[in-house]
């Protein structure tokens, strides 16, 4: 997506309290939201097509950014989950983690490879 397109977006946002429409929101679709949705209702790609009419394999390429969901899917999309279509915008964090340093065992119990820190 362009800036000029995003700014629009937002722009349209700012003059008014109204949301943006699911077409605004459609275009500046960010994919990882839609994962971190599904994966917080602790639904499947398969649940999740089921519920807004598109087959998981459309669900799997929203997902990854391959393709973007079409306007009349996003207010479908924001229920399944219970959120705001503003939710699938960017620009707001959401929760990313590194997952390069995490250690579940007991330092004890790790063979002394597996605490050296890298």
């Amino acid at each position: 997506m362009k800036d000029s397109e995003q700014l629009r977006i937002f722009s349209d946002r700012a003059g008014d309290n109204s949301q943006p429409t699911p077409s605004l929101v459609s275009v500046a679709f960010e994919a990882t939201r839609l994962t971190q949705a599904r994966r917080l209702a602790a639904l499947t790609k398969k649940e999740v097509a089921a519920r807004i009419g598109v087959s998981p394999a459309a669900v799997g390429q929203y997902e990854t950014g391959a393709s973007r969901p079409r306007p009349d899917l996003m207010p479908l999309l924001a229920d399944v989950r219970s959120v705001p279509m503003t939710f699938f915008l960017p620009g707001r964090p959401h929760g990313k983690l590194d997952g390069s340093m995490a250690h579940f065992r007991s330092l004890r119990s790790a063979r002394a490879y597996q605490r050296v820190v890298r």
